[in-house]
């Protein structure tokens, strides 16, 4: 990782990445997005990332994002889709098999995501989205 910086202790803060985990949390979205699959052991990697570091180092991101995101399944996008470009979104989705998102509009609040079975509850404050396998494809 060049750009993510991995934390180890299951908090991801702008920019920082988990890999291994049963459960994430995120600090505070404002115009950020949280990225979370199931890695090949049914644990969680999940990416916090900033908008304009991204877009400065967008294909350093793309880098670090393809690593962290090597064979996970159910990977998902949540956060504040409509501060980020379809562009940009595109080639996030299209760089690690995105197969869904949860877009929240407005607001201050935290994703959290724990393993269950073999889905992948993802809370968003107090509200739950649990996502299993999709076929949903961009």
């Amino acid at each position: 990782m060049i750009i993510l910086k991995e934390s180890h202790t299951g908090v991801i803060g702008e920019m920082q990445c988990v890999k291994g985990n049963e459960r994430v949390v995120s600090t505070t979205i404002t115009s950020c997005i949280v990225i979370i699959g199931l890695n090949a052991e049914r644990k969680i990697n999940a990416a916090h990332l900033l908008i304009d570091k991204t877009y400065e180092n967008i294909q350093v991101v793309l880098d670090d994002l393809t690593e962290l995101f090597s064979g996970c399944s159910n990977i998902v996008v949540i956060g504040q889709l409509d501060f980020w470009g379809e562009d940009i979104l595109y080639q996030i989705y299209s760089s690690i098999g995105v197969t869904g998102e949860f877009n929240r509009s407005e607001g201050e609040y935290i994703v959290s995501a724990n393993v269950s079975s073999d889905s992948l509850e993802v809370y968003v404050d107090d509200e739950t989205v649990t996502f299993g396998e999709w076929s949903r494809v961009f």
